[in-house]
């Protein structure tokens, strides 16, 4: 039986209370056979920062094992460390990847060193029933509890009895997406808990990450888990991370803006859209390179308005590349117009006397890439195609030109943002979030920040306005 809630250790994490003793702790290197490794008495706590640290009571140790890199080197996997403790309700906690950085200190009450070093995570796992229910297999699930509150548009009702907080009113939102059922629901301390069930056993790979990049996209907040838990066949997974408490919350614009209350549900419709694609073709054990665009501008808005504005811009170029484009008639003609002057340089061309070999590899390198770039379409004349077809405006692209080529210099600034400045950032805001539609194949109502007062537009059809240029693969789920 698991003797843990995740309400439990994620209140134990906000008020500092969280902690693992163990009478039989170990300290071991991957395959780090020079290295040592440490046994004793461990008490894995939480410091006033937020951050997970151990200490480990052993004889006889007098300093901190020496790597064989030097300063600057990533150090190898075979000499980081695996901490296990089993506290006393025998359950064993794992930590891994643990730099060898240990701070090594004297306990004169004790007479024993005290190894101790910050973890970035720990974990436990369970059998979540008797083995006498060998062979069922219940939904798989996940669940996560947030170190901040954030903002999303909620649907129900929750009861004092339902929450272990005893929590009451409009306080959650349920929906469901591909046979997936989700819930959010606030806590009173300000957290959130995440809850995610499966349609089979087995959890999807990576479901954790797909989860918070889906959020954090289109709720246009930065969120931040402290407790995961993880169900699947007869498994529990409990893990612990470390978290800073924070101040300042980044967040910015969402695609659709929204009030407390969900109305009409086209918040979650657009995350329904953008889960199932995140889902199906992002990277194993990283984020879809969407998600890593729109966080770019989360990220640069937790700096300065500046640093926001800078990413907009580059993001918009970085989701351009996302799209799968159809090559047009005129770009057929100038690549094979470029691949027959390559041929040519390769048969005719020599080097002019004098010129050594280096030189001439040189030579035709650059030549290579200058003849790369003209067959290689640019971001603007690729969102020039989209305001031909009728999916952004002009206004858009002239903005985003305009907000691109000042913050590819230096900008230092000394006054406030002009009104044309904002506006310039609010079109391009908007170009980014049509990208990202298109993308993903959404077909909806979206907020157009690009015009005063913030209306709600539609967007719609953009698969038929623009099946000429864009491939299938880029408008579907």
């Amino acid at each position: 039986m698991n003797p843990y809630s995740t309400f439990q250790l994620a209140q134990s994490i906000r008020d500092r209370t969280f902690r693992v003793d163990s009478f039989s702790g170990s300290l071991s290197p991957g395959n780090g056979k020079s290295l040592p490794s440490y046994n004793g008495v461990v008490c894995v706590s939480v410091d006033d920062d937020g951050i997970l640290q151990f200490h480990l009571y052993a004889n006889g140790v007098s300093h901190a094992p020496s790597t064989t890199g030097s300063a600057g080197e990533i150090i190898p996997e075979a000499e980081l460390y695996s901490l296990t403790a089993t506290d006393l309700s025998r359950t064993a906690w794992i930590s891994e990847s643990i730099p060898p950085s240990f701070q090594v200190s004297i306990d004169m009450r004790e007479s024993s060193s005290v190894v101790s070093a910050p973890l970035s995570q720990i974990t436990y796992q369970i059998e979540s029933y008797p083995p006498e229910l060998e062979g069922y297999s219940a939904h798989a699930s996940l669940s996560l509890e947030t170190i901040d509150g954030f903002d999303f548009p909620m649907n129900s009702v929750v009861q004092p009895h339902e929450t272990p907080d005893n929590i009451s009113g409009l306080r959650a939102a349920r929906f469901h997406t591909e046979g997936f059922e989700l819930s959010l629901c606030q806590r009173r301390n300000g957290g959130v808990v995440i809850d995610v069930t499966c349609p089979t056993p087995d959890l999807p790979d990576n479901l954790e990450m797909r989860v918070v990049e889906s959020l954090q996209s289109v709720l246009g907040c930065d969120i931040e888990w402290i407790v995961m838990k993880t169900h699947e066949r007869r498994m529990d997974r409990v893990t612990i991370r470390s978290s800073q408490m924070r101040n300042e919350h980044p967040s910015i614009r969402p695609p659709i803006a929204f009030i407390s209350v969900d109305m009409d549900g086209k918040v979650w419709q657009l995350f329904d859209t953008y889960f199932q694609t995140v889902l199906t073709k992002a990277p194993q054990n990283a984020w879809h390179p969407i998600s890593a665009n729109l966080y770019s501008v989360l990220a640069g808005a937790a700096g300065s308005t500046d640093g926001e504005w800078s990413a907009l811009g580059v993001s918009v170029e970085g989701l351009v590349n996302e799209i799968d484009w159809r090559s047009s008639d005129d770009e057929d003609w100038l690549s094979k117009s470029v691949k027959s002057v390559r041929e040519l340089i390769d048969k005719t061309w020599k080097p002019p006397t004098g010129v050594t070999s280096d030189q001439e590899q040189l030579f035709r390198k650059r030549l290579n890439g200058l003849l790369d770039s003209m067959v290689r379409p640019s971001a603007k004349s690729q969102l020039l195609k989209l305001r031909d077809a009728g999916v952004i405006e002009s206004s858009e692209v002239e903005a985003w030109s305009k907000l691109r080529n000042t913050y590819a210099h230096a900008v230092r600034r000394i006054n406030l943002p002009s009104q044309a400045e904002c506006d310039r950032a609010e079109r391009v805001r908007t170009l980014l979030h049509k990208l990202v539609f298109l993308a993903i194949g959404y077909c909806g109502e979206y907020t157009s920040y690009a015009e005063r007062g913030f209306p709600n537009r539609q967007f719609t059809s953009s698969q038929q306005r623009v099946s000429s240029i864009v491939s299938d693969s880029s408008q579907s789920r």
